[in-house]
């Protein structure tokens, strides 16, 4: 915060002091609040091809809404673990996707920790009150010499990942 002092002296000679305190970090009234969508596939067994990368398989469907007022989604960080983090991101997947409405997003980058995988550069409208599904999409590599056989994946989302602004361009959070 920082503050300022203004000094003023009245007619009777006799001095007012008043402090303004102004914040250098708009806060926003809108929060981003996410849940499992009912449809999101709580666990399910995918036979995965051994001459071809199996195409856009459903990892998970979450629901974000902007509370209070709207926003634009511009970007998220997933949790992705594989084979209970004995597995590289991308030995499992060659692309991940997000999927809102018919638009679909590529990964922007997979973290260093190779648990994570970032959605970057986003400006999805994310309208007051309302839940707009946003579902995690697999490309699973091609399973040569059966290598990839009892393979599996957790998604997660964590709320801390989700960069918003209002239409303020203030963060949401």
């Amino acid at each position: 915060r920082t503050g300022v002092t203004s000094t003023e002296t009245s007619p009777a000679g006799s001095i007012s002091t008043f402090i303004y305190n102004t914040s250098t970090q708009p806060v926003s009234t809108a929060q981003i609040v996410a849940s499992l969508d009912p449809s999101s596939p709580l666990a399910s067994t995918v036979q995965i091809s051994t001459s071809a990368v199996t195409q856009n398989v459903p990892l998970a469907v979450f629901d974000l809404k902007s509370q209070g007022s709207p926003s634009s989604l511009l970007g998220l960080t997933l949790g992705v673990i594989v084979n209970g983090g004995n597995m590289d991101i991308s030995k499992l997947f060659t692309n991940l996707f997000i999927k809102v409405g018919s638009q679909m997003y590529a990964e922007s980058s997979i973290g260093s920790d190779n648990k994570s995988v970032s959605f970057k550069n986003l400006n999805i409208p994310l309208s007051a009150n309302t839940y707009v599904p946003i579902t995690v999409l697999g490309s699973v590599a091609q399973d040569t010499n059966n290598s990839l056989d009892g393979s599996n994946a957790l998604v997660e989302l964590p709320v801390g990942s989700i960069v918003a602004l209002d239409s303020n361009y203030n963060n949401v959070s």
